[in-house]
């Protein structure tokens, strides 16, 4: 069985509001990668 790790993203919306989500990743390069590609802030829980 595979392990996610689980961690809130806090999305940029139109505007400049925040949208906080939760979303499941691989590992921690993957999270690394969404981060550079998005810019959004995550945090792991």
């Amino acid at each position: 069985m595979l392990k996610l790790i689980r961690a809130r993203v806090y999305e940029i919306q139109w505007g400049g509001s925040v949208m906080p989500y939760v979303r499941y990743f691989i590992d921690l390069a993957e999270i690394e990668s969404f981060k550079k590609e998005t810019g959004y802030r995550e945090e792991i829980l």
